[in-house]
């Protein structure tokens, strides 16, 4: 739950109890959602001049046009707040879920103008030669296990940074990780998922967690380097973003996206790297979305029967699915997934090889088939000659006679 003047803020606040009892007790929402709504709320206070939330609501609740005042707000939330589309939108919905806890009657919610909030950044997955260059520049093992372990589960950076060792464990060739709600985390406290990471992953991990000695279940699988080598990284989201652009610039694959500040290789492109290969490796979108940890998503129309189902990816019912089921899609993706491997790079040369020969075979066969015909052409030109021969010595013979 939420500590510190976060919490003090909602018991000081009739208004932001409903919320929270809303949001958290009965949607079951993560606390972090809920974090970042209250920063929205107390920017909406500030907006009306109120003191506090519930101050703010009794103002605009004695606005003669409390739509208008509200599309003001987001007016103001994008010409002055001065924030990234991600914030702007967590600002507005924060308000609006605060309004519909408290029952607020009279707003058009049709007539608002919703904060811009699409994002036209152009940028791309890495390739797997890319990641090579990248992780085989003066990498620690820490940041080589961490940034092998990010494309090969699907799992967010801040999600990352704040693994427990208890969350991991080998599971057959593959390593699984379980994810469990909470602060820090896009998901509600007492729900869960997991997903799993390559045996080339596993090993990388593995040799950087035996650098750290015994460890208990609730040291972090990523920690700090040095002094902090026993703290967790809960606060090291935005240094792992500085710790990749290090290695961007190292490999020399520092390339920013057109009008922006962003790098087209940004942390993120490896989430979106473990679900394009997933998805090209055969793997079900269902399968993929639980991994990744999607909440939900609306029920679309599917094909596939095996896919017919409700899309609530951390639905019990769902997330009780054979683990073997969930460990047998994956494979279908952990050679597009795997970075390094010798392995899957042999088999992937043997693939390349087999199919040549087999190209090969079919030239050679055209060629026997060809040097058959040939052979056949000359028997025919042989036997023409030889008859051509036998008239001529005929013709000779009659002459003489």
């Amino acid at each position: 739950m939420l500590t510190g003047p976060n919490k003090k803020l909602i018991e000081d606040n009739e208004t932001l109890k409903r919320l929270r009892d809303r949001m958290i007790t009965r949607e079951g929402k993560s606390v972090e959602t809920l974090r970042r709504y209250l920063e929205g709320i107390m920017s909406f206070a500030e907006y009306m001049q109120a003191k506090t939330p519930d101050e703010a609501l009794e103002k605009l609740l004695q606005n003669k046009d409390i739509t208008l005042t509200l599309d003001n707000y987001v007016t103001y939330l994008q010409k002055t707040r001065m924030l990234k589309p991600v914030n702007l939108k967590a600002h507005f919905f924060g308000v609006k879920k605060w309004l519909n806890a408290n029952r607020t009657n009279g707003v058009d919610w049709t007539y608002i103008t919703r904060p811009k909030t699409a994002v036209t950044i152009q940028d791309r997955i890495p390739t797997r030669r890319e990641l090579q260059i990248i992780l085989s520049n003066r990498v620690n093992l820490r940041d080589r296990a961490l940034f092998l372990v990010a494309p090969a589960s699907g799992l967010r950076m801040g999600t990352l940074a704040t693994l427990k060792l208890g969350e991991y464990q080998p599971k057959e060739e593959l390593g699984m990780i379980t994810v469990s709600g909470g602060a820090m985390r896009k998901l509600a406290e007492g729900r869960k998922y997991f997903t799993f990471i390559t045996p080339e992953a596993r090993r990388a991990l593995e040799d950087y967690l035996a650098t750290r000695g015994e460890l208990g279940k609730d040291a972090p699988l990523f920690a700090g380097l040095g002094k902090t080598a026993t703290e967790p990284l809960s606060q090291y989201v935005h240094n792992i973003g500085r710790q990749w652009r290090i290695l961007l610039k190292r490999s020399g694959l520092v390339k920013k996206v057109e009008n922006h500040r962003f790098n087209e290789l940004h942390p993120h492109t490896l989430r979106k790297f473990f679900q394009t290969n997933c998805k090209l490796a055969g793997c079900r979108s269902n399968f993929i979305d639980f991994w990744m940890g999607h909440v939900s998503m609306a029920p679309q129309p599917v094909t596939d029967p095996a896919e017919a189902v409700q899309r609530e990816y951390l639905d019990d019912s769902y997330f009780r699915a054979p683990l073997e089921v969930h460990m047998t899609e994956y494979r279908k993706a952990v050679s597009a997934l795997t970075v390094f491997d010798s392995n899957i790079a042999t088999q992937e040369v043997k693939a390349e090889m087999n199919d040549l020969k087999e190209r090969l075979r079919s030239v050679e066969a055209e060629n026997a088939g060809l040097k058959v015909q040939q052979s056949v052409v000359k028997l025919s030109v042989d036997t023409v000659d030889e008859l051509l021969r036998r008239i001529e010595k005929l013709e000779k013979a009659r002459s003489m006679t």
